[in-house]
């Protein structure tokens, strides 16, 4: 009995050694399950399909835009060059907004302004001037003034657009002036000169301007304005409006005395609305000529 409990005792330690044993190596024999959506190692390889090939053709021209450009130039900057007996009909490129009334003409052509005559003398060569002597003679050949010197002439001569007697050169009318020259010799040489023909004269002072126009440029010979006689108008107002407080006078001297009249209603009325004066402010009247004869335009401001 005592010998069939130990058999027993010895089966049932060894049942229990080896029994943990083996179910600790059953989970290492099994494998692990797969889950779904898992993705195994994938190996992907391209094949290109595109293929280029270069062919050279058989003519390669060689471009040069250097001559054609080079005749565009030279077209362009013909067509600019205009020969100079065409550039007094070229068409006036000004935008118009230069003409208007309110602001300033950006040129001054019309209207003489002292001094009247700037001459610069070009020294004779190989002549020693002892004495010289300017003559300007008016439209009937009378002498009207001499302007003396010794010695060389000067480099610049001006003069002031008056007589000997102080009267002013008269608009419209025709003037010309020529050189006198002596040498050590005493031997006169005349020199030519070149004709002055004044449209328009200012003159201004500290408190007063006067501004003389001539009429027969001023009107187309009636009572409408000139091309001319209203660019001369134009420098006229940007004259005048440079004193805006003072009082305007319009005097025109004309064989006509009721042509004359309107012409000067003509002027105020012009002036009237390129200045934006009141009414009052501007008179005009039209006389007849005086004893020599002079047909002119006078404005006054004062």
């Amino acid at each position: 009995m005592t010998r069939q409990k130990l058999v027993f005792g010895s089966i049932l330690v060894s049942a229990f050694i080896l029994g943990p044993a083996r179910s600790a190596a059953a989970p290492a024999a099994m494998s692990r399950p797969e889950q779904s959506g898992e993705l195994k190692d994938i190996l992907i390889e391209g094949v290109s399909r595109l293929s280029i090939k270069g062919d050279k053709p058989a003519y390669a021209p060689q471009l040069n835009p250097l001559p054609d450009v080079q005749n565009y130039l030279a077209q362009q900057i013909n067509t600019a060059a205009s020969a100079p007996k065409l550039l007094v009909n070229l068409p006036n490129y000004l935008p118009s907004r230069l003409t208007s009334d309110i602001v300033l003409s950006p040129w001054h052509g019309q209207l003489t302004r002292q001094p009247v005559l700037d001459i610069i003398i070009k020294h004779p060569k190989d002549i020693t001037v002892a004495s010289w002597r300017l003559v300007i003679t008016d439209d009937q050949g009378k002498i009207f003034q001499t302007i003396r010197g010794k010695g060389r002439f000067p480099d610049r001569l001006t003069w002031n657009g008056k007589s000997s007697n102080g009267d002013m050169v008269k608009v419209g009318l025709p003037y010309a002036y020529s050189y006198f020259v002596l040498d050590r010799a005493e031997v006169p040489t005349y020199l030519p000169g070149k004709t002055i023909l004044i449209k328009g004269l200012v003159n201004e002072y500290m408190t007063r301007s006067e501004i003389t126009l001539d009429t027969k440029s001023l009107f187309d010979g009636g009572i409408k304005f000139s091309p001319a006689g209203l660019a001369a108008l134009r420098e006229t107002q940007d004259i005048l409006r440079k004193t805006p407080k003072r009082a305007i006078k319009i005097d025109i001297y004309g064989p006509e005395p009721e042509l004359a009249q309107k012409q000067a209603d003509i002027i105020r009325r012009h002036l009237l609305n390129s200045l934006h004066m009141q009414e009052d402010r501007i008179a005009a009247k039209g006389s007849p000529l005086d004893r020599d004869r002079y047909a002119r335009a006078d404005i006054q401001s004062r």
